[in-house]
């Protein structure tokens, strides 16, 4: 059930506000500038790998590719499970300034690495990326929370959509920073060495943080977080301490641990399948395109390509979902996420049987991502609308978190998986685990109920 405060209500049901895009792009550069940034960070890690894999061929095995990309998301599961307790403790402004910082900082470092004897660049990589995967992992639960409250806030009244339809943007926004990641490599590899490139591609996840940052600063904090804050809610008396804070927000959590649960596994399947295989696109890209005489350039320039066509699909599929699932109760969520990974099993499947020609299997693996990229919408958005604003962030972020976990698990096995029994492997795992996300997703998690995301 969806639960709105007192302020959260009273702003939302206000219609008096004339329409401003002013409000709407100060929301979508505070709220949406945050998982830009994630969904290039996280994309880019992979065409930079099938960059160094030319440059550093001695150093980069198996096992340290996935421990850079794991890093990232160990990095992200600190920061959701940090930040999203942060955010309903001290608020939502401070939190995404922070997150902003530090996802700026951890891109500028990771570009900055260079090859040493005591520290070789492979392990810096690890550390920077952990420290942008913290700032990445805060952006999750915080932008989110953002979003869903944008009309309880004075920065945003008058903002030209409903909260719900805004949580759909910080979808697409995540998918048009992943297209951003290979149209920046393949700008930059006809006229740079190689060096250059994957310094540039680490370094440009910078900007969308910087240029969120200021719409950040000027927001002010919703009216329904500061009424959760100051006003005692389900019978807990407002606390003076962090620890007692955590505690009250941990007792407003408790009676629906059922669905908590059930919106943590589903995320965490959705997370072990598409990031263990988008993770991971120049390793299928050279599966299903590396011709014998290719050098590792070429397959870099393969993977780049492979990347643009993946993310495209990505973008068109949620782009959709802005325009025609305008309200949480269009679709079931249930319905939704359990068809979606039902339809990527039967993907996966398909994908290992069908003997065809490359670009028959480029177009399979355009449906899965497709599919997955919708059921990670729904997936995303969900914890958002189950819980009030005084645990909203904390649940969102212990969701995320678990999501985050199970992109840390497949991250960290599919090059060896792929690398000891090659591509058909991987899909088999993945249809197992898309198959228990199925039963996960109908059986443990509610409908969605009330309509003041409509609003």
């Amino acid at each position: 059930m969806v639960v709105a405060t007192p302020g959260e209500t009273t702003l939302l049901l206000n219609g008096a506000q004339k329409a401003s895009w002013c409000a709407s792009l100060l929301l979508v550069l505070a709220g949406g500038g945050g998982f830009l940034a994630d969904g290039y960070d996280l994309n880019a890690t992979d065409l930079v790998i099938a960059i160094l894999e030319d440059e550093y061929p001695d150093q980069l095995v198996p096992w340290k590719e996935g421990l850079i990309t794991s890093s990232t998301f160990a990095g992200t599961i600190l920061g959701m499970l940090l930040f999203g307790a942060l955010g309903d403790i001290v608020g939502r402004k401070p939190c995404s300034i922070a997150t902003a910082l530090m996802t700026a900082g951890g891109a500028l470092l990771s570009a900055g690495s260079v090859q040493s004897k005591s520290f070789p660049i492979e392990y810096q990589l690890v550390l920077w990326r952990c420290l942008l995967g913290i700032g990445i992992g805060g952006e999750y639960p915080i932008s989110m929370a953002i979003m869903s409250e944008c009309k309880s806030s004075s920065s945003f009244q008058g903002v030209s959509g409903t909260p719900f339809q805004f949580l759909l943007y910080n979808c697409l926004m995540f998918s048009s920073g992943s297209l951003l990641t290979p149209v920046v490599v393949l700008a930059a590899m006809p006229s740079m060495n190689p060096d250059l490139v994957w310094r540039l591609a680490l370094g440009a996840g910078a900007v969308p943080s910087i240029i969120a940052l200021p719409a950040r600063l000027l927001m002010e904090e919703g009216e329904a977080v500061k009424q959760a804050r100051r006003t005692p809610e389900d019978g807990y008396a407002a606390p003076h301490s962090i620890g007692a804070t955590l505690r009250d927000i941990l007792k407003m959590i408790g009676p629906k641990w059922v669905t908590l649960l059930g919106l943590c596994l589903a995320w965490n399947f959705d997370n072990m399948i598409s990031y263990g295989l988008s993770s991971f696109k120049h390793l299928v890209s050279k599966d299903l395109f590396s011709m014998p005489s290719n050098t590792s350039w070429d397959d870099a320039y393969q993977a780049a390509y492979f990347s643009l066509y993946y993310n495209s699909v990505q973008v068109v599929a949620r782009v959709f979902l802005a325009l025609f699932i305008v309200s949480p109760t269009v679709v079931s969520q249930q319905g939704s996420m359990f068809l979606g990974l039902f339809a990527c099993a039967v993907n996966c499947v398909v994908f290992i049987e069908l003997d065809a020609s490359s670009v028959s299997l480029a177009a399979l693996l355009g449906l899965f991502a497709s599919i997955s990229t919708i059921i990670g919408a729904f997936v995303t958005i969900t914890p958002a609308l189950h819980f009030s604003p005084s645990a909203r962030s904390t649940a969102i972020g212990i969701a995320a978190a678990s999501g985050k976990a199970g992109a840390l698990i497949s991250t960290l096995v599919t090059p060896m998986i792929e690398a000891a029994w090659g591509l058909n492997a991987v899909l088999v795992f993945y249809s197992f685990v898309a198959l228990v996300g199925c039963f996960v997703s109908w059986s443990l998690i509610p409908p969605v109920e009330g309509d003041y995301m409509m609003k």
